[in-house]
């Protein structure tokens, strides 16, 4: 009976052996290794490839992100505050054109010499995948108190979306091309530009002037042609050379043609002689009638001008009145203040202007009368109408003399507005001053990629790991349960 009791324990030992298995050594995780190393091996190359693969197509598309630094040397017209705001052909600037859809749409539409289309994107697919960002950089600017950032007017970042193009590679190449574009669209708005900002398009239109505003625009012309040179020898230096001749050159054969005192001695002889616009007696006729037109036409003006001005005036001086004022009351009073002033500058304009004509004007708070002066009053000769209503052939041919070296100035003045206007786009086509830099030399770089080969390299030793320990206890367990069958 004990000894059946005895057996029965061994029995349990046994089983409770059985149950726990044999125990993993090098020796049998090698032997395991060795006998199923080709599975281990397939095993660890597949998990190297999902792992490339899942890199390239499913890890990596979801974390890049490209950073370009770019910085705009573009020839665009400033506000008063220096701020960019159009190319200089007039069409509006906004920093972010750049990668605006017209842009991108027209460079999606180019094509190669076969006609052949370059890109093979959607424009909606794109902005769906976010492709494009732009946002100026920032600098500090450090008072006596405080430090700001501020932001720049001519260096921006653009992030760029490599996914959406389906790599880095594809990402830079499109954004070399819009960057190309933008250039030569701003390359494009100068062969329109000119410098004719004070004189009319034509010597037609400019003879058609009066005298006084002939001479003010020949003389604002002159002004703003020896600044602009000013700034071109600036922008460009002025031993930058043009069809092989320095800007400094150009300036001093255009300075060399005129001088402050022969626009100055032209506002002498206007004023000295009363010159006016006529070439006969019959012209000189009609210009006192267009007077008289210009006078009426004026008072008009000045019984809708006066009732205006009072009202607005009373209106006024109620609102600042007001101790405590709301802030609607408060824009009425600006709005008031604004009109006022305008109105009064039209008005003293309107005087002032009768009054070089030749008549007199007297102003009341309700009225403003105007007469032609009479040989009674002071300085009656010294007048326009004077010299309209008793003309001589002397002054006539004064007149036409006069007309004759203002139009020679405007063709000499002319010329050279075209030929700095021909500087000036020249140098900014041919120079490297019209173009955007790019500061990283590849057009990006790139954040967020993990490489490929890394995450391939992982896969491979995690695949070898992982299949070895299996196969390796697979063998171990097969090996001791063989000897159990060879020992019963």
């Amino acid at each position: 009976m004990s000894e059946e009791k005895k057996n029965e324990r061994v029995v349990v030992i046994q089983n409770s052996t059985h149950k726990n298995g044999p125990h993993m050594t090098m020796a049998g995780y090698g032997r395991g290794v060795k006998n199923f190393k080709w599975w281990i091996l397939g095993i660890s190359l597949a998990c190297g490839i999902l792992g490339y693969l899942g890199a390239a197509f499913v890890i990596n598309p979801n974390r890049e992100s490209m950073t370009t630094n770019i910085e705009y040397s573009l020839a665009l017209n400033s506000d008063e505050n220096g701020k960019p705001v159009t190319y200089l052909d007039g069409t509006s600037y906004k920093y972010s054109d750049i990668i605006s859809e017209d842009n991108i749409r027209d460079v999606l539409a180019q094509s190669d010499e076969n006609g052949n289309a370059i890109w093979r994107y959607n424009y909606e697919d794109l902005m769906n995948k976010n492709a494009f960002t732009i946002a100026p950089k920032q600098y500090s600017v450090t008072n006596e108190e405080t430090t700001t950032m501020v932001d720049s007017d001519t260096q921006f970042i653009i992030t760029t979306t490599p996914a959406a193009f389906g790599g880095d590679d594809n990402a830079r190449n499109f954004l070399r091309a819009l960057v190309k574009y933008e250039i030569e669209r701003a390359k494009s708005a100068i062969g329109s530009y000119s410098f004719d900002y004070y004189l009319p398009s034509n010597q037609t239109t400019f003879q058609t002037l009066e005298f006084s505003t002939m001479v003010e625009q020949l003389g604002n012309q002159f002004k703003y042609l020896s600044s602009a040179y000013g700034k071109m020898m600036s922008k460009f230096s002025g031993s930058f050379v043009v069809d092989g001749k320095k800007i400094s050159d150009y300036y001093r054969d255009f300075t060399a043609n005129y001088t402050e005192s022969q626009f100055a001695s032209l506002s002498g002889r206007l004023l000295n002689d009363k010159l006016v616009n006529i070439s006969s007696e019959t012209e000189a006729e009609a210009k006192v009638n267009e007077y008289a037109n210009l006078k009426a036409s004026y008072e008009k003006d000045f019984k809708e001008i006066l009732p205006e001005l009072n009202t607005n005036r009373s209106l006024l001086a109620s609102l600042t009145a007001i101790s405590q004022p709301t802030e609607n009351i408060s824009e009425q009073i600006n709005e008031l203040t604004t009109s006022i002033e305008s109105l009064q500058k039209k008005k003293q304009k309107m005087i002032l202007e009768l009054e070089n004509i030749g008549y007199s004007v007297t102003e009341t708070d309700t009225a403003i009368t105007v007469k032609e002066l009479t040989s009674a009053d002071e300085g009656y000769e010294d007048t326009y109408l004077y010299k309209l209503r008793n003309h001589t052939p002397e002054w006539i041919a004064s007149c036409v003399t006069f007309k004759t070296d203002l139009c020679v100035l405007y063709a000499s003045l002319d010329t050279d507005t075209d030929s700095a206007s021909r500087i000036y786009r020249t140098a900014y086509q041919t120079g490297n001053y019209n173009t955007i830099i790019v500061s990283e030399a590849n057009m990006g770089t790139l954040t967020g990629h993990i490489s490929n080969m890394l995450v391939a390299g992982v896969g491979i030793v995690g695949g070898y790991v992982v299949s070895s320990f299996i196969f390796a206890e697979i063998y171990i367990n097969k090996d001791a349960k063989k000897k159990e069958e060879t020992a019963e």
